[in-house]
């Protein structure tokens, strides 16, 4: 396999496992939280930010951006989750 190759695969997978993780974390939130689920949510997204800042070690401006859009992407997680979700007066 050629260099090249081998550093693509190897950045794509970096790439999702940053997107995955966040998403995923505020979707089950969302669909697991009984009550009050965008709050869930936002918990979810600030500790999946405050173990982004603890884990990496990088400028205080990456891991501001890290720590942004990990929130970003669970809020993103549990939207795609209550935008699914049956409404209330539905069921």
């Amino acid at each position: 396999m050629p260099q090249s190759i081998g550093h693509t695969i190897g950045s794509f997978l970096a790439f999702v496992s940053f997107l995955v993780p966040p998403v995923a974390g505020g979707y089950f939130a969302a669909r697991f939280a009984r009550t009050l689920p965008r709050l869930h949510v936002l918990v979810v997204g600030v500790l999946g930010a405050l173990l982004s800042l603890l884990a990496f070690r990088a400028s205080p401006r990456a891991m501001a951006a890290y720590a942004v859009t990990s929130l970003v992407l669970a809020a993103l997680g549990g939207y795609l989750r209550l935008r699914s979700a049956p409404k209330e007066d539905e069921a």
